[in-house]
């Protein structure tokens, strides 16, 4: 039943990109397609609560909250608050979005292909929050609690507030909570062998949790003729699950307990002054800490491992923009960014308390990185938008302890985006560029679990890059409704997977290599190529006899290929989702002052290849209803129905004997894990005072 709801979904998508297309759908015209305006008369019906609300009901839109990286460049998302990003990294956009009422929006601007004035932040499409003037002092209080399927209570409180201090803005906010780990539950774990009779089958009770504590607090005052922003956050983060495995035969049992902490600190600084109408300066400093910790005890009947892991980064940053508006419709931003961003990672693991040698388990990783940057967008006609750019990026990162590594790296990555418009209704987009991808830190470093396994460190990586060509169209038909698609094509260089690792200095082949000391690692395996297309729908359902009411669609498949380290036979990459896709519908009910709504994301599926095993992940169809009542304003009452369908997280690892690689290699065992998470109920319930 659910592969016909997800291809039922993506066939939906497609065909309503294509049935966009009759000039018979569409309503008179709206404002120039390059940056269109929606105020909150146009969400009213659908009764938002916050700018959150607002932005994922954009047409033709989806929020990206930015990446987990080093820098600023490369960790934006894609929403702007009053034309500025957030002077923090530690400060989420869906978090800041949720501190925004939505009768604080003045209008949400989406701007898609640039415009002058505003920063695409490498987007092609950017969404505008524009608040109202004039804010007073106000005051969010919120407080929710639900229930698991196995009686787990979980909590969450949220405090906001800001105020003016003669011309200077306050804003701070303190958020605690805990919620459950929807990847765990209750199933079976079998083992079966290469003919697939089952050798073993066990019952797995697996549960995890995690903390959420986070204090944040912002000034914005008037100063040296412009303005300065100042931000601070402290985030907690602890996590903790139990994973029992009961089989009837004691020797077959196992009971794993794992413990992870993080702390992040950060402190950031916005400068912003301009000079005229043409010339405006932004300087941006952010200072962030954090360590991380991750305890792993199995037992395995009644044999002992730990798995012990410890990290300290640190980051800071700095970043300079000038922008220039030399004529109509011209607009030039350059600037410069440095980065100085270190780790230390400390590893230990036992068996019975007897050491085992871990693959860089003492490793100290340092970068200097440095980027250039300057953009030019035209408006060259009301139709044509053009947008072109060009960073180059130069870093040098150096490991020492038990990985010895000094590389140095310089990247030109340019950039090149056409708009066009040819009415109110249209618009075609295609974009070319070079990306470069960061090398995460956790790549020197030893990784991993002692029930999935565990992955050596590589020095000698280096970063993945390709080119990509984008091109995508999009029509905006009827009153609000919105179809997208979008085709990509990668060629990608220097890819990185898994790959075999001998941890002994001699011999290095895996064949030769002791058993004891082969380990998987992350690697460049080679070129490759990936290519994608989305599909993107949203529709008021007035139409449809469902008065008020929105319903979004969108689905994207992936096809990728690279050459295996192990077999060098042609296969996908590591990690990629073949098919995504999702539903959204929302109702509004104006006669209960209310609204309703449901969520469906569909199964996916990923595969890992390293050099003995074959892990493969599929998570189940995940379904969400809501209802939200408003009895006056300011007050919400949400109640909240969550993974209804009881989604399964499907862990199959396939083993082959010797190894991938060998001739005459073969799968000898296949172990299946299938725990279920269950059904949430949640009530959360929201006062806006001022």
């Amino acid at each position: 039943m659910g592969w016909i709801v997800r291809w039922g979904l993506v066939i939906a998508s497609w065909a309503a990109a294509l049935l966009a297309v009759s000039p018979t759908l569409a309503d008179t015209p709206a404002a120039p397609a390059s940056v269109t305006s929606y105020a909150p008369t146009f969400f009213a019906a659908l009764k938002p609560e916050t700018a959150f609300d607002m932005v994922n009901a954009l047409p033709g839109f989806a929020l990206d909250t930015g990446q987990q990286v080093r820098g600023f460049v490369d960790a934006a998302g894609n929403v702007l608050i009053d034309g500025d990003r957030p002077a923090t990294k530690n400060d989420t956009l869906d978090e800041i979005l949720k501190r925004i009422p939505a009768s604080a929006v003045e209008r949400i601007d989406l701007v898609r292909g640039g415009a002058p004035g505003i920063d695409m932040q490498g987007k092609t499409v950017v969404a505008n929050v524009i608040r109202k003037g004039g804010r007073g002092r106000s005051l969010v209080v919120g407080a929710q609690g639900s229930v698991a399927y196995n009686g787990h209570f979980d909590y969450g409180l949220r405090l906001e507030g800001s105020d003016h201090i003669g011309p200077a803005t306050v804003e701070a906010s303190l958020l605690v909570g805990t919620g459950p780990d929807d990847g765990t539950g209750v199933g079976p774990h079998t083992l079966r062998d290469a003919a697939g009779q089952v050798i073993e089958s066990d019952h797995e009770d697996y549960f995890g949790d995690a903390g959420n504590y986070k204090a944040q607090a912002a000034v914005q005052t008037p100063a040296l003729g412009g303005t300065l922003r100042f931000e601070s956050s402290f985030l907690a983060q602890p996590y903790t699950s139990n994973n029992e495995d009961v089989s009837p035969l004691a020797a077959d049992r196992q009971d794993e307990i794992y413990d992870q902490d993080q702390d992040t600190g950060e402190v950031g600084l916005r400068f912003q002054r301009a000079f005229g109408p043409r010339l405006g300066l932004e300087l941006y400093a952010l200072e962030q800490v954090s360590n991380f910790s991750e305890y792993d005890n199995l037992n395995d009947a009644g044999d002992d491992e730990i798995f012990a892991l410890k990290k300290d980064q640190g980051e800071s940053i700095v970043r300079g923009i000038v922008t220039v508006a030399p004529g109509p419709g011209l607009q030039i931003r350059a600037g410069l960014e440095g980065d100085d961003n270190r780790m230390r990672s400390h590893t230990v693991e036992t068996d019975e308390g007897a050491p085992i040698l871990v693959p860089a388990a003492d490793v100290v990783v340092t970068e200097l990185r440095g980027e250039a940057f300057a953009d030019v967008t035209w408006t060259a006609t009301p139709k044509l938008t053009l947008e072109s750019g060009l960073r180059v990026e130069a870093s040098r990162l150096a490991s020492s302890g038990d990985v010895v590594s000094d590389q140095a790296f310089v990247f030109p990555k340019p950039r090149a985006v056409a708009t066009f418009s040819p009415d109110s209704q249209d618009q075609l987009q295609l974009r070319a560029e070079r990306e470069v991808t960061q090398l995460d830190f956790a790549y020197f470093a030893a990784s991993g679990t002692l029930g999935q396994g565990e992955h050596a460190g590589n020095p000698a990586i280096v970063p993945q890059q390709d080119w990509v060509i984008e091109g995508s169209y999009d029509r905006r038909f009827l009153a609000g409704a919105d179809a997208n698609i979008t085709l990509r094509q990668y060629w990608l260089q220097d890819v990185i997977d898994w790959a075999p690792f001998c941890a002994a200095a001699m011999p290095t082949t895996v064949s030769a290599c002791n058993p004891a000391d082969l380990y998987d690692a992350p690697a460049n395996i080679g070129s490759g190529w990936r290519r994608e297309i989305a599909a993107s729908l949203t529709l008021p359902t007035d139409r449809l006899f469902l008065k008020h009411g929105q319903l979004i669609l969108r689905s994207t498949w992936r096809l990728s290929q690279v050459r295996d380290p192990s077999t060098g036979l042609p296969r996908e990459i590591s990690g990629v989702h073949p098919v995504d896709a999702e539903g959204h519908f929302t109702e509004g009910l104006p006669w209960l002052s209310s609204s309703w709504g449901a969520d469906f994301f569909a199964a996916w599926r990923q595969t890992e290849y390293l050099y003995d095993e074959i892990d493969t992940q599929r998570l189940g169809d995940w379904v969400d209803v809501w209802f939200e009542y408003r009895p006056k304003p300011g007050l919400s009452i949400k109640l909240e129905g969550d993974n209804l369908a009881s989604h399964g997280l499907e862990q199959i690892r396939a083993f082959y004997e010797p190894y991938r690689n060998e001739a005459g290699s073969e799968l000898f065992e296949t172990d299946s894990r299938n725990p279920r998470f269950g059904p949430e109920v949640a009530l959360r319930v929201r006062k806006t005072f001022g």
